[in-house]
């Protein structure tokens, strides 16, 4: 995968290609990857990408994310909804379109998407109903839906159950923080390293206003 490739390679190097082609696809995309997605510049090199190659669903989904982390949700979207009209046949497109609808309170239309997606795995179907449920506060419903899934085999699974022990201990059904430093009496940050971020779980479940 291009951003895969990319994450090893020196942004100088990128830079001195892009000089040499401007009008590198590549190098466009593989430069808003290295610079974080969603600064100024990144979102500047993936807009050149998307204008460049316009049916890259690869390009469409890094530029959603660069969306995501700029606040711009509605752009967010729209780069989703572009990258699954080119590929609805990677589940990529349909889970990060399932969970950007989800996140702005669009349920019927993310458990939709869901539901349409394509994929051999039914673990991963399931993991992106459950996620769907999560972002509405239906933790009955995504520590089910993640202990089914979790019964699967391979680390997609051992994710799934780490998914439901987070849900049970915020929910309240167990007083254990999942991954527990040792003699902290916290969860320890956990890297959700498919979506190429750290998330530091809290202790609890953030007030209303919060």
């Amino acid at each position: 995968a291009l951003a895969a490739h990319a994450l090893g390679t020196d942004p100088a190097e990128v830079r001195r290609a892009i000089a040499v082609d401007p009008n590198s696809t590549e190098g466009h995309a593989a430069l808003g990857v290295l610079l974080g997605y969603s600064g100024p510049e990144a979102r500047q090199h993936l807009l050149r990408a998307a204008q460049l190659d316009p049916s890259n669903a690869e390009i469409q989904v890094w530029l959603g994310v660069s969306h995501k982390g700029a606040g711009e949700f509605g752009q967010e979207l729209a780069a989703y909804r572009r990258a699954y009209a080119i590929d609805p046949l990677w589940f990529r497109t349909s889970r990060d379109l399932a969970i950007a609808l989800a996140d702005l309170g669009r349920r019927a239309e993310a458990e939709a998407v869901t539901r349409e997606s394509h994929s051999v795995y039914q673990l991963e179907k399931d993991s992106l109903m459950a996620r769907v449920a999560w972002s509405f506060g239906d933790y009955s419903e995504a520590i089910r839906l993640w202990t089914v899934a979790s019964k699967a085999e391979g680390s997609a699974a051992k994710a799934t159950r780490r998914r439901a022990e987070i849900v049970r201990y915020y929910a309240g059904l167990t007083s254990r923080p999942p991954f527990e430093s040792a003699g902290s009496g916290v969860p320890r940050a956990a890297a959700d390293t498919g979506r190429g971020v750290i998330i530091g779980w809290l202790p609890g479940i953030p007030a209303p206003a919060e």
